[in-house]
């Protein structure tokens, strides 16, 4: 009889393998980790940080940007695995801020003019029906050769107010013919020291002759959730027909 000494099998943890795919919507970015690791290890944590302060000890995170250009962000990735081993990987991500879809109306620079069409002789009544704007010296305007004054400072006003539309030597109601069409512009104002970020402003038309709603977007806080959300100044059109 022979004895025969075996050495006991000591299996050596290898450190994990960090790595992660991302993917990118505008401002809003997804993360998946691509990490592994062999027996006898298995990652045991995540920790991201997503290069604006932000975290998360997901797996697979999703994070949305504040920017008001496209911007690069340095994410990094580090896992953690059950013998306390670790690795990190780093990427650079570009996070771009969410278009403006507008419908109806066009923006140049710092104004949105929106144009309706009128089917009979009609005058025009504005309503303001919502405000949640705070961009000061916002104004709703009619262009010229109109060229009425019709809410100035439009985020200091009151929702409910209602104004016609006045201008001619005069400074009388104006009548629309028939086949005409009347311009509604949006003038963006300018922010507070503590919101130093505006994007572009945009509006949305919806309705038709004799009723309107126009909602524009002050281009305030772009990039912050749920913006943008065209419901800064909520505009209410009437025409009333001439006979």
């Amino acid at each position: 009889t022979q004895t025969v000494a075996v050495a006991p099998v000591v299996l050596v943890n290898t450190p994990p393998t960090a790595g992660f795919t991302h993917d990118c919507d505008a401002a809003d970015c997804s993360f998946t980790s691509t990490s592994t690791d062999v027996d006898p290890g298995t990652i045991a944590t995540y920790a991201w940080t997503f290069g604006d302060g932000a975290t998360s000890e997901l797996n697979n995170p999703s994070h949305r940007y504040t920017v008001t250009a496209p911007t690069d962000f340095t994410v990094t990735l580090t896992v953690t695995d059950n013998e306390g081993a670790t690795d990190v990987e780093t990427q650079t991500v570009t996070a771009s801020p969410p278009p403006l879809v507008a419908q109806g109306c066009t923006t140049s620079g710092s104004r949105v003019d929106c144009a309706l069409d009128i089917a009979v002789r009609s005058t025009v009544m504005l309503t303001l029906s919502g405000i949640s704007c705070d961009l000061l010296g916002s104004r709703i305007t009619i262009p010229p050769p109109i060229g009425d004054q019709v809410f100035l400072n439009v985020c200091l006003r009151t929702a409910g107010e209602s104004l016609g539309i006045f201008g001619g030597p005069t400074d009388s109601r104006i009548v629309f013919e028939a086949g005409s069409q009347v311009w509604i512009r949006f003038n963006q104002g300018r922010p507070d020291s503590g919101d130093p970020a505006v994007g572009a402003p945009a509006g949305h038309v919806t309705g038709t002759f004799p009723n309107w709603t126009i909602s524009f977007e002050d281009g305030g806080n772009p990039g912050a959730a749920g913006e943008p959300d065209f419901a800064d100044v909520v505009l209410t059109v009437e025409a009333t027909e001439v006979r």
